[in-house]
């Protein structure tokens, strides 16, 4: 791609803007120094510690953009009343946690690892984005035994 600039005016005025005096890196003052970041709030507050993300939870995100089902659904339709798993559940790898509705098929949102649901992100009925978080759960990772794999 070629650009090709022309001032009017001649010469006269490529001279006026080349004459204009160029700033140099000494003569530049130096750059404002950020301000010290504050000091962390103390551990005792409690609306501190409500801020600040839980590590003890995984977030599930939803894999297609649609609408949130959480009643169980065989071919399109809904089969059964109630949701699928309700907050407190104990869950196991690979089940169903809930559906996304997509332009009339039901895509399966399963969990990826055993544990107990944590919280619903998102209520039944409401648009779901692409990767947007909607189900929180609490890991478990089998306990003390190694190889336990009644939780797998």
């Amino acid at each position: 791609m070629k650009v090709r600039r022309s001032l009017k005016g001649g010469q006269g005025a490529s001279a006026g803007v080349a004459a204009l005096p160029t700033p140099s890196a000494a003569s530049m003052p130096p750059a404002p120094l950020a301000p010290a970041p504050a000091a962390a709030p103390a551990m005792s507050d409690p609306e501190s510690s409500m801020d600040e993300d839980d590590a003890s939870v995984f977030a599930i995100s939803a894999p297609k953009v649609g609408v949130l089902r959480r009643g169980r659904y065989v071919k399109g339709k809904q089969v059964g009343k109630g949701p699928v798993v309700e907050i407190g559940d104990t869950v196991k790898k690979g089940q169903v946690l809930c559906y996304i509705e997509q332009l009339g098929t039901h895509w399966p949102v399963e969990c990826p690892q055993a544990g107990e649901v944590a919280a619903f992100l998102v209520e039944e009925g409401e648009a779901v984005e692409y990767k947007q978080t909607v189900v929180e759960i609490s890991p478990f990772f089998g306990g003390h035994i190694i190889g336990d794999s009644k939780y797998a």
